[in-house]
């Protein structure tokens, strides 16, 4: 007998708390991947291999393990992926909309560059239902990362081989000559950086270094006309390309630099590029973490009158330990040729200095376009002439 408010002859439902008899069982992409590189040291570019920064993708419910559910917003979505570089998990949480199945998702975390990415749609198990996995391309999705992480080591600790062909960016590429010497790992995490999300901290003083919004220059290929040369006349290499390019476009806040290779030192290029003694002594500071900076130019007229008095100053310079970049006018110094008008149009690192004081000349070694050695012997009137001061640091 049953007792009162109690029925045996109905059927109770029973609820089950958000489990559906269904799950997301695969996922598409409806929008199509873009060229990159394949990242393998090839230097080969590949035709719709992965996601780009900033771009918006959409995809689709594919199949499901049951019939689909009766409501679509039961579906969510989420990105996730482990750092190949550092090994650590990220799970994205998607902005805006997250739900039903069809979704539009516009990939602008940075750090997901280079990286495969589990794009999930799922209704009850995130880790188990539906799933896609995409690389994410590096910032400049066009240069070949493992090419560049072998430049960069043969650049580390020598600084042999920073070259700026003919391009204007000998300031620049100074600064990295050094920079590779003295502080090797920071000069691998600013390129690595870059190359891969578009911005870089330099560790040793937090100076940030980013891509301008029109990022111009992460849509340059190697095979473009436009890609600049080294001074032996093959490709620049993609180390230099990032650190030179990226460097002087954010110092140039208003102008964008373009770099140009079938017209290197034009004027656009070379306006663009000019780099003065006070960014000089900026980088020194900024990038190089030197304390003491002495800015020693003079833009207008060569006012160094004692070849002799000049010389014995940069040597001691280097002797106390400063790292010596000159400002020059190149064709003096590399002729020994005093030309009939003369304006400082030349960055160049000082290795060593003597004189020659009976020939009246001073021999100096030199870091210029990749060379950590170059020897010119100037004769005292050209190098006056064509001598337009110092910036050094320590």
């Amino acid at each position: 007998m049953a007792g009162p408010g109690v029925n045996f002859e109905g059927k109770t439902d029973t609820p089950r708390n958000g489990i559906e008899p269904t799950q997301v069982k695969s996922i598409k992409l409806i929008s199509d991947l873009d060229d990159g590189a394949l990242n393998d040291g090839s230097r080969k570019i590949k035709e719709k291999s992965g996601l780009v920064y900033g771009k918006t993708y959409t995809f689709k419910v594919e199949t499901y393990t049951n019939d689909a559910p009766k409501d679509p917003s039961m579906i969510k979505w989420a990105v996730s992926y482990t750092d190949n570089e550092t090994g650590k998990f990220h799970k994205n949480a998607l902005e805006g909309p997250n739900s039903g199945d069809e979704i539009s998702i516009t990939f602008n975390d940075a750090n997901g560059c280079g990286n495969n990415l589990e794009i999930k749609a799922y209704i009850n198990d995130m880790d188990n239902e539906g799933k896609l996995t995409l690389f994410k391309h590096n910032r400049f999705r066009f240069f070949d990362r493992q090419a560049l992480k072998s430049e960069i080591q043969q650049r580390m600790n020598t600084g042999k081989d920073v070259d700026q062909g003919q391009s204007s960016m000998c300031a620049i590429a100074l600064i990295g000559h050094f920079l590779a010497i003295q502080k090797p790992s920071d000069y691998e995490r600013i390129i690595l950086d870059m190359h891969r999300t578009g911005d870089a901290i330099v560790p040793s003083t937090q100076y940030k270094i980013k891509l301008d919004s029109d990022e111009h220059l992460i849509k340059i290929k190697d095979s473009d006309a436009t890609y600049p040369n080294n001074s032996n006349g093959g490709k620049m290499s993609y180390a230099d390309f990032i650190f030179l390019f990226t460097i002087k476009d954010y110092l140039n806040g208003v102008f964008d630099y373009d770099p140009d290779g079938a017209n290197a030192g034009g004027v656009v290029e070379g306006g663009t590029g000019l780099t003065l003694p006070h960014e000089v002594a900026s980088m020194m500071k900024n990038i190089l973490a030197y304390s003491d900076v002495k800015n020693e130019t003079n833009l207008v007229t060569s006012k160094w009158a004692s070849a002799k008095n000049s010389a014995n100053e940069l040597s001691d310079l280097l002797t106390n330990g400063y790292s010596v970049g000159l400002l020059i006018t190149a064709g003096n110094f590399q002729n020994n040729n005093k030309g009939t008008f003369t304006i400082p149009n030349h960055w160049v690192g000082l290795k060593g200095v003597t004189l020659d004081e009976k020939n009246e000349k001073v021999v100096l070694t030199l870091f210029t376009w990749g060379d950590i050695s170059k020897v010119w012997t100037v004769s005292y009137d050209p190098f006056e002439d064509g001598y337009f001061g110092y910036v050094a640091g320590k």
